[in-house]
Formats: C-alpha cells, sequence, structure tokens
C-alpha cells in the first residue's frame, strides 16, 4: 500500500509538472502575439494610413524595492573641481547641456590618464565633481524636485570611435548629488529623465536578448521589461531607437526608419512610475515619403502627402490624441503647407511646447523653390503658425534680419543657415560662414513672437563639433563666475 501511494504521488507529481509546462508555453505563445489591435483610422488610403494601438497586457516584468546601488559608494565624489582653464575652448573636452527642469545645468567631461574627470555646474559654479574609470561618450543629466542632480556617464559602442567588437566592455556609471547610485560593466543604453525622477538602462542578456530596467529615484522601486530581441541587433544598425518621453513619464522604443518615411512601424511605451501601463502603437506605411512623429503614448503628429491633382501638392499635418478607454484616435487639428517635410525636421520642443517643421519644395511643377524652403513653428494646441522664416530666400532674409544687420550689410553678413532650436524661452535660429570658423545666433522671444517677427539681438558663437566646450553660446554659457567655472547666463559678466 506504501509503494502504490508513493507510485500515486510521483504520477500526480509528473501530472502537474506536465501541465505547469503546458500552462508556461501557452503563455508564452498567446502573449508573445502581436494582435492587430483597435483600428485609430478606419481609412486604409495612401494619403491616410492605419494605426493602431494596443495595451501590452503581458509583456513580461518584475518590480522590485530598488537596492540603493550595485556596488556602493559612501562617499561623496569631492575631486578637485575641473577649471574654467582645463575645460573653456579645450578641443579634448566634452559638454552636455540640461533641457526641461535641468536646462540650467550642464557637465563638462575632460580626459586623463585613468579615464576622466568630470563636473556637474550650474550659474553659480560646480554643483558636484568626479573622476570615471573609462572616458565616456555619452553624458545624461535630470535635476529632481528637490534640487538634487543626477548625472550619467556610459562609454558605449553606439557612436563610437572606431570599430569595437560585441564582447567590448561598455559601462556605465549614474551618480546622484555625487553618490554612485548605479555602475553596471556592460549596457546597451541608459538615460536619465530631465527631470532627475528615474533614470533607465537596456541591459543584454545574451545573444541579441535584453530587459530593460527603469529605476525610480521617486517611489524607490526597480521594474524590469524582458525585450526579447526587441533592442538586439546582429549587424551594425538597430531596429529601434530609444529615449524618455518630453514629460519623462515613458521610455519609448520607435522604430529606426531611414530614407523618406519617419516613425513607420512599432513604437513601444514603458512607464517609469507605479501605475502605468505598457502600451505599442503600430503605424502602418502609407505613401512613401509618411512621416509619423510619435510624441508619447498620449498625443502624436502624422504628415501625410496630399497630391489632390493639385498644381502643387501640399502635405497634412494632423495632430492626434490616442484614446486608450476606445482604442481609437482623435484628430485635434489639421493643417497644409505647400511644401515638402523633411524627414528628420519634424521637433517638439518642452513638454508639447512647439511644433518645429522645416519644408523644401516638393519637386513638382509650379513650386516657388526659394520660398518653400522655410521654418515653422506651430503652436501644438492650435496648429497655428505663431512664426516661420525663410533660409534660402536672401532677399527676405535681409528684410528680417534687419534689425540686428550692420548698415552696410551684404549677402555674405547674412551667413548660411543651419538650424534652428528653441531653449530657456528662446527661438535660436544658428547660420554660419564660409569665410569664419564661427557662427552666429540669430535670437528670438518667444514670448513675444509673431508670424514675422524680427530678431532681438545676433550673438556670436564658437560652438563646433570639435570645440563642444566653447567660450561664446547662448542663452548660456562656459565662463568663470567669482572665480570658479560656471555654467550662467550669457548677460552674466565673465571675470578677467
Amino acid at each position: 500500500m506504501k509503494v502504490r501511494r508513493i507510485g500515486q504521488v510521483r504520477a500526480s507529481i509528473v501530472l502537474t509538472a506536465t501541465a505547469v509546462f503546458v500552462l508556461v508555453i501557452l503563455y508564452l505563445w498567446v502573449f508573445s502575439r502581436e494582435s492587430d489591435g483597435p483600428s485609430i483610422d478606419p481609412a486604409e488610403s495612401a494619403e491616410n494610413p492605419p494605426i493602431t494601438i494596443e495595451s501590452m497586457q503581458a509583456q513580461p516584468n518584475t518590480r522590485e524595492i530598488a537596492e540603493a546601488t550595485i556596488r556602493q559608494r559612501e562617499e561623496v565624489l569631492s575631486i578637485s573641481d575641473l577649471t574654467a582653464q582645463e575645460v573653456i575652448d579645450n578641443p579634448d573636452c566634452g559638454m552636455r547641456t540640461g533641457s526641461g527642469a535641468a536646462e540650467n545645468l550642464a557637465v563638462v567631461v575632460v580626459p586623463n590618464p585613468a579615464g576622466a574627470r568630470f563636473s556637474v555646474l550650474d550659474e553659480t559654479g560646480t554643483v558636484y565633481s568626479g573622476s570615471l574609470p573609462f572616458l565616456p561618450n555619452h553624458y545624461k543629466i535630470g535635476q529632481r524636485d528637490d534640487g538634487s542632480v543626477v548625472a550619467g556617464f556610459g562609454d558605449l559602442r553606439l557612436n563610437q570611435k572606431g570599430n569595437r567588437g560585441d564582447e567590448t566592455a561598455e559601462p556605465v556609471q549614474i551618480f546622484v548629488d555625487g553618490r554612485l547610485e548605479f555602475e553596471s560593466d556592460k549596457l546597451w543604453w541608459f538615460g536619465v529623465a530631465s527631470d532627475g525622477s528615474s533614470f533607465a538602462a537596456i541591459e543584454p542578456l545574451g545573444g541579441q536578448t535584453s530587459r530593460l530596467v527603469i529605476r525610480n529615484l521617486d517611489e524607490g522601486t526597480s521594474t524590469s521589461y524582458y525585450l526579447d530581441k526587441l533592442y538586439g541587433s546582429a549587424g551594425s544598425e538597430l531596429s529601434h531607437g530609444v529615449s524618455y518621453t518630453p514629460n519623462g513619464d515613458e521610455v519609448h522604443l520607435r522604430p529606426s526608419n531611414h530614407g523618406d518615411s519617419l516613425g513607420m512601424g512599432v513604437h513601444y511605451f514603458y512607464p517609469t512610475g507605479s501605475g502605468g501601463r505598457t502600451r505599442r502603437i503600430r503605424v502602418e506605411q502609407g505613401s512613401w515619403d509618411d512621416i509619423a512623429y510619435i510624441v508619447s503614448s498620449e498625443v502624436g503628429y502624422r504628415i501625410v502627402n496630399q497630391p489632390g491633382g493639385e498644381e502643387v501638392p501640399e502635405y497634412e499635418i494632423t495632430k492626434q490624441q490616442f484614446d486608450w478607454a476606445t482604442g481609437s484616435t482623435v484628430d485635434i487639428w489639421s493643417r497644409r503647407v505647400q511644401a515638402k517635410i523633411y524627414p528628420g525636421a519634424v521637433r517638439v520642443f518642452g513638454d508639447d511646447e512647439w511644433l518645429m517643421l522645416r519644408t523644401s519644395p516638393t519637386g513638382f511643377p509650379g513650386d516657388r523653390e526659394t520660398q518653400a524652403y522655410r521654418v515653422y513653428v506651430l503652436d501644438p494646441k492650435t496648429g497655428e503658425a505663431v512664426f516661420h522664416f525663410p533660409t534660402a530666400d536672401k532677399i527676405e532674409q535681409f528684410r528680417r534680419l534687419s534689425s540686428v544687420l550692420p548698415p552696410k550689410a551684404t549677402r555674405d553678413t547674412l551667413g548660411q543657415f543651419v538650424g534652428a532650436s528653441i531653449t530657456h524661452g528662446k527661438l535660436l535660429i544658428r547660420s554660419t560662414f564660409s569665410n569664419d570658423a564661427n557662427g552666429v545666433y540669430d535670437v528670438f522671444s518667444m514670448d513675444k513672437i509673431s508670424v514675422d517677427a524680427k530678431p532681438d539681438l545676433r550673438v556670436t558663437v564658437n560652438t563646433a563639433v570639435d570645440n563642444r566646450c566653447a567660450s561664446r553660446s547662448f542663452p548660456r554659457r562656459l565662463q568663470a563666475v567669482n572665480g570658479t567655472l560656471a555654467y550662467s547666463s550669457y548677460e552674466t559678466r565673465v571675470e578677467d
């Protein structure tokens, strides 16, 4: 009887184990499939490509209380601060400026025989300094509500100089107010929210598989998401880029498109805090030059060619809000421009505060070529153009820049347009000159911007790829303030 009972128990264990194995296989099969999801836009024409959204309810993840650090260092890394002489206009110096909550901060890095030294700077001087056992090629910075500063550094194979194999070490260190909070010898990506509330990293797990780890500093938690081969690559290019959404609430894996199309494919969103849900947005290819600029899992922009038999084809820009309760989208506004919108030249500044577009001729009969090259700034709430600027029409440029040009200005005085950005409440239009390594910013105030506004001032700058830690920039720059290196406003007096 005892032997029989043991046999029954063994049989029960075998059956139970088999059942568990079958359930696990079914779980992985069911939740690794990508459902088509609800249709956002039922029309399936080239002018209105279908987009679907779906929550990734079964995305495997783990959540635990975060440890203080992987390898804790109690002491603050208070090595000697970098000086103005070591940093300013040093071609070997690297620099990253903050954005959002950290827009008044910068981090500078200078190599040394052991690796590198760094300093985090604000308008008064050095916030904290430290040393790294490697020379980083990626820097990240954020500032928390309590004023503490999060700074991250990594030596990753992306954006590397030279060619390094998969086995190469890719170290990362992340500091909070000078304390080493996190370090790893091998990561594929890392990021810091601009508000310093969290940092995130993609950790390789073998082969092309990896996991996304999000450390929420405000909540004291760590969440891991298994990515399988989503971020892996057998070659030199990745299928997805990674970044924080502007509000810092999500980590966004976006398709790495090439050519004229942008944003086509599947976008993945992972919440940085508790209570959020992983989400997925699928954008199908419509016409050959569609653009989908997805800001977050809540809102995005779609730009589609609208030929319609017009003499000059138009491009339609539509802002859409994603309604997760119904699985559909709501068109907030649409507008058209009679010019082609550059792929990759669609940018959102702030937390969807301003939308910037660059346009060019469409390449069809009837184009007014020089007038089609423009920069537009739109109000994301209404879609109305609040500003535009000619990037090729020299006659119009003379008129628009007359307030900052010298009396005997010539065509060469205008410079060659190279880009535009919005920071610290200022619109900066950058121009360079063929006979001078320096360039200029034509500066417009966003609080009094108008469609044909003229600049408030023109500022000479010398920031360049080979001079990251430049002495002249705007609206903030590196300078010595009260004897210490600082990242302060342009108006601050520079000491001798």
